[in-house]
């Protein structure tokens, strides 16, 4: 898509150097042995060595109790769509194949899945749920809301889960007995789901250093994107906005396709954003644009089974840019850019906050 036409030059250059680095890192983690990360997966001395997700996580599978492919899809979809937000998916159906790929995002963790419709050998219709990447318990969580929702439309019979569901009543019945004596309040998990950076600020160092590396690119993006959320780390952050947007950027250029990689990196910069204390080049702001036109628009024409499409990525993308064009250290061609950001609200129509977000970024560019 040639949205940079009247900034073709600066383009190649950023095309150039993004296809180049992308050669140099696949061959680096080809032929290169992994140096020790700094922060990252640490190898523990024990003798054996650790299984990788992949063996962790078994295909599950369920047996319907109907042979209707089109009711057993439909059911699918239309809970994945209405659980969107509150399990933190995003998907892309095959109604070709009858399956869906998607990624559930669980703070600093994720997970790649498949699901896809079988037929049984009962006749009926059977689904199945495999990991391609990531984290095993991170789908567990989506998994059991699949199979939970065949179980409320009674296309699914589970009698041991029924029998747990009674269990769990019971134990209800018996939590209640200490309310108001003060036994009751939840033990706040907040406190174990970020790093504490005040306390030891400078591992913000050494996490910047493992973005360079190539195997903990994914996690250590990952895990600062999880913890610019919160307020404190947030604060701790600001001093070092440069050296990360520097980083993020070279992310960006390198790993593109990766969606783990591409959405940390939006919603780290919509944080940093928020708070400045960082300039940007217009090769940088080049390369965030492209980044954010392939997981929208470029992504719905994209002839391929995965995820090719983040709405979620690009809000965060499109409330950073009016912060991120008044860091620029030199002028863009404002109308080449605005011209295709105003088709973005059309790939997402239901979303007013992202319609809202780029209205901001056209008037900001009509100020450059």
């Amino acid at each position: 898509m040639d949205w940079y036409h009247n900034d073709e030059d600066a383009f190649k250059a950023v095309q150039v150097n993004a296809e180049a680095a992308t050669q140099a890192f696949a061959e680096v983690r080809v032929s290169k042995p992994a140096a020790e990360p700094l922060i990252l997966e640490k190898q523990a001395t024990l003798g054996f060595a650790l299984p990788s997700a992949e063996q962790i996580w078994c295909p599950r599978t369920v047996d319907l109790e109907v042979n209707d492919s089109q009711l057993v899809y439909a059911v699918l979809l239309e809970h994945l769509k209405q659980t969107q937000k509150s399990l933190n998916t995003e998907f892309k159906p095959n109604e070709a194949e009858k399956e869906v790929r998607g990624f559930v995002w669980d703070d600093a963790k994720f997970s790649n899945y498949k699901m896809q419709l079988f037929k049984a050998t009962t006749g009926n219709i059977g689904v199945s749920c495999s990991l391609l990447a990531g984290h095993a318990h991170s789908l567990q969580g989506l998994w059991d809301s699949v199979t939970g929702e065949f179980r409320r439309r009674q296309l699914y019979v589970d009698l041991e889960m029924d029998e747990l569901d009674a269990e769990s009543d019971f134990e209800l019945e018996e939590d209640s007995e200490y309310s108001g004596l003060g036994l009751d309040a939840p033990l706040s998990m907040d406190l174990f789901r970020f790093l504490n950076l005040p306390a030891e600020p400078s591992v913000l160092d050494d996490l910047i250093a493992d973005l360079a590396h190539p195997k903990h690119m994914t996690n250590t993006m990952l895990l600062l994107a999880h913890n610019a959320e919160n307020q404190a780390n947030k604060e701790v952050m600001q001093p070092y906005a440069q050296k990360l947007v520097n980083s993020i950027v070279e992310c960006l250029a390198l790993q593109v396709s990766s969606l783990p990689i591409v959405r940390s990196s939006a919603l780290l910069v919509r944080h940093l954003a928020q708070q400045g204390g960082f300039q940007l080049t217009k090769e940088q702001f080049l390369t965030i644009m492209t980044a954010v036109m392939k997981w929208s628009i470029e992504g719905f024409s994209a002839n391929t089974k995965d995820v090719t499409v983040s709405e979620t990525t690009t809000e965060a993308f499109i409330a950073a840019i009016p912060s991120l064009l008044s860091a620029m250290q030199a002028k863009v061609d404002a109308g080449a850019v605005a011209s295709h950001v105003k088709k973005i609200p059309d790939c997402f129509p239901e979303n007013q906050q992202l319609r809202a977000g780029v209205q901001n970024v056209l008037q900001s560019l009509s100020v450059c």
